[in-house]
């Protein structure tokens, strides 16, 4: 296998496309019936929510869910919180929901910080086969607003039901020192062997995401894996962003997206490894 980088800029993204976001699922190149899981740090919530509005605006029933704890969606974007302490009462909610045209973020209860307790990882198979529901996506991991991570021993909580796994990192991490921009320092410095008072570069931001004991844990064996690079806002973070694709790329990822999701237009570019 000989790995070669193709820079696969995402069809109608530019200039002139009035909806902008629908581009999120081109550019991770979302099949259908796809069980999304989304990992690591510095977006999985806003690429979460951002893929759930999309999808619905192609009239897709999508169930939004968490198998750790995420702040409750508030009331845009017809997000709706569905609690069910059994699977009966959290299914009849996430149809209801659906039925209405609402976007269900489903868990079990709110916890005493307010955010709201998710499903265990075998529910999110159970509420994919609704008869209803196109598409489940699963925040399965926390990073508490850092933009770098590397799971600790209980993490990343994946479901087996996922069949695509979105890997995400904050270019912002680059060039800030690891006990700032990371996560729990321990967890990466026991793959990239690094200090906590070492400056983050790419290099070692793609060894610990491309690492079976970071980025790739708890990976279904089947499941599809996307790398999503988030906020390259500034010419300083795209550059950087650039260069970390290519070392992911060269260390065997397949599929890299730069992205700055906060923005109308999400997508900067779409970059594969070709196997030959």
């Amino acid at each position: 296998m000989r790995p070669s980088a193709s820079d696969d800029r995402v069809p109608g993204v530019g200039r002139g496309r009035t909806h902008l976001e629908r581009g999120v699922a081109e550019a991770i190149a979302l099949r259908d019936g796809d069980v999304v899981a989304l990992v690591g740090a510095g977006g999985k919530t806003t690429a979460m929510l951002r893929l759930a509005r999309e999808l619905q605006a192609r009239g897709k029933a999508v169930v939004v869910t968490t198998t750790t704890r995420i702040r409750p969606p508030g009331h845009r974007h017809r997000l709706r919180l569905v609690l069910g302490r059994t699977a009966r009462e959290l299914h009849d909610g996430v149809r209801a929901a659906l039925a209405d045209g609402d976007v269900p973020v489903a868990g079990h209860a709110v916890a005493a910080d307010g955010k709201v307790i998710g499903v265990v990882a075998a529910e999110v198979a159970r509420l994919a086969h609704l008869r209803a529901v196109d598409h489940v996506l699963v925040e399965a991991d926390g990073a508490r607003g850092k933009p770098f991570k590397a799971p600790r021993r209980h993490e990343p909580v994946i479901p087996a039901a996922a069949s695509l796994v979105i890997v995400v990192v904050g270019i912002d991490a680059v060039g800030y020192r690891l006990r700032t921009a990371a996560h729990h320092v321990a967890p990466v410095r026991a793959i990239a062997r690094a200090a906590g008072e070492d400056v983050l570069g790419p290099r070692t931001i793609a060894r610990v995401l491309l690492d079976p004991a970071g980025g790739r844990k708890g990976t279904p064996p089947r499941a599809r894996i996307v790398y999503l690079i988030n906020k390259a806002d500034t010419a300083a973070r795209i550059e950087h962003a650039h260069v970390l694709s290519r070392e992911l790329l060269a260390g065997g990822a397949r599929h890299v997206v730069i992205a700055a999701l906060r923005r109308r237009e999400a997508i900067l570019r779409v970059d594969r490894r070709e196997v030959r």
